[in-house]
């Protein structure tokens, strides 16, 4: 969990150092006398932050070629060596995977963010970070609910018991690695006939559902900004270390393109671009957490971005107020645009996701889904008096966490408004799941 800023750089810069020497000698035990070092950088480096990262590298790669009497060549800036993560996730789909970029979204969903990139033609048209990750429609629902991990997964209490949040999540993620695909070859039957495993997966299917509705607005916006020239719903690939989650929602236990599930997702891109439903679907990455290594050690397809210094303010998603001047929810979220100090930060009333929850429920009744079923009393409408105490207490959520977004505009991530309510709403709903 190492950052590239000032807080833990030096414990970064140790850490790398020494993962350098230990691929150098594992290089030299082979006979490699000759090294070009690859590396890839976040989306949310700055240009000043890749001039330090690649004057890094120089400095790390010019001891070792001393030490090590192997020759290596640093990633220059600007280079195919020094790539940004979003090209090389893609590069990886493009030439491993075979996958074409002609209108496509790209999610890398890690343990902490989901990076989502929009390309056209072999072009990033948009990119942004969300915070909506398996820690959102799954951990946290296991953390609510320790009897149900107990009853279900086998977990011992006792070694779970007054764990904190990051410990708990890193424990958990430890298991879901080594035995999850096991449980769930072993259980699948569970899907349909536990009511509480159900309700588990349809939180699940609730949180990927949200996440590809947004990404309909998404190609809303950039359609009606003349950026984006197809004019309709991409097939989205899904990599990262949480895309595994897909397969909770699968009832053989392994999702891909012939899973029920794409129907939901397809419709959920519909209703967030009101584009037709051409029934696209998701592919998730044959080889989870693994991409951007992949990626860049391929070039074949010859992707395009690589110097792209365009910045990409996010897309709102839901209507606000920052310091007191309005955004719509088919806005940019520019906090730039805003006084230094963030002082206001308010969602008044939610909209698109009351509208998302409404097309959930309606999709599953239209598809006639068999592998996921609708909330108990819910009322299907996309107007919130409908379902008064599930909104009233969504809006609760969401204003506890708007109370934290506040201060010096430069220490606040931007974040999309409507991933916020989604969460807010996940929340709730998991609260209710545990209780029941």
């Amino acid at each position: 969990n190492l950052k590239w800023d000032e807080d833990t750089r030096s414990y970064t810069e140790l850490f790398l150092k020494h993962l350098a020497l230990h691929i150098s000698a594992l290089a030299a035990s082979e006979g490699v006398n000759k090294i070009q070092w690859s590396v890839s950088y976040p989306p949310s480096f700055s240009d000043i932050d890749k001039i330090e990262y690649s004057r890094f590298w120089q400095d790390v790669l010019q001891e070792l070629s001393q030490s090590t009497g192997i020759k290596h060549k640093n990633p220059e800036i600007n280079s195919r060596n020094l790539c940004l993560q979003d090209i090389a996730f893609a590069q990886y789909f493009a030439d491993e995977e075979k996958k074409d970029l002609v209108y496509t979204t790209c999610i890398n969903m890690e343990r902490d963010i989901s990076d989502i990139a929009i390309w056209e033609n072999n072009q990033i048209i948009h990119k942004c970070s969300v915070d909506l990750t398996g820690q959102d429609f799954f951990l946290q629902f296991l953390k609510l609910n320790p009897t149900f991990a107990e009853k279900k997964f086998g977990l011992d209490p006792e070694e779970w018991e007054g764990l904190g949040t990051d410990t708990f999540k890193a424990k958990l993620d430890v298991w879901l690695r080594y035995r999850s695909k096991q449980w769930l070859d072993k259980n699948r039957s569970l899907q349909r006939r536990d009511p509480e495993f159900q309700g588990l997966n349809r939180l699940i299917a609730i949180g990927f559902a949200g996440l590809h509705y947004y990404v309909g607005m998404m190609l809303r916006v950039l359609d009606m900004e003349n950026k984006y020239q197809h004019g309709k719903i991409t097939p989205v690939y899904l990599g990262g270390q949480d895309s595994r989650f897909l397969n909770w929602l699968d009832e053989r236990g392994e999702f891909d393109r012939n899973s029920e599930m794409n129907e939901l997702f397809s419709r959920m891109l519909s209703a967030g671009s009101n584009f037709r439903d051409s029934s696209e679907i998701t592919i998730p990455s044959q080889n989870p957490q693994d991409e951007i290594a992949c990626g860049l050690v391929l070039n074949r397809t010859k992707l395009q971005g690589l110097g792209r210094k365009v910045k990409d303010p996010i897309i709102s998603g839901e209507s606000c107020y920052l310091n007191g001047k309005e955004f719509t929810a088919y806005q940019r979220l520019a906090l730039e645009d805003c006084e230094e100090n963030i002082t206001e930060f308010t969602i008044p009333y939610l909209v698109e996701v009351p509208k998302f929850l409404y097309a959930f429920h309606k999709a599953i009744k239209d598809l006639e889904l068999e592998s996921i079923t609708g909330l108990q009393g819910y009322d299907p409408s996309p107007a919130t008096f409908d379902n008064h105490r599930l909104w009233q207490e969504t809006q609760r959520e969401l204003n506890k966490t708007l109370l934290n977004l506040k201060g010096d505009s430069k220490d606040i991530r931007p974040e999309s408004t409507f991933i916020l309510g989604l969460k807010a709403l996940l929340t709730v709903l998991g609260k209710q799941w545990a209780s029941s």
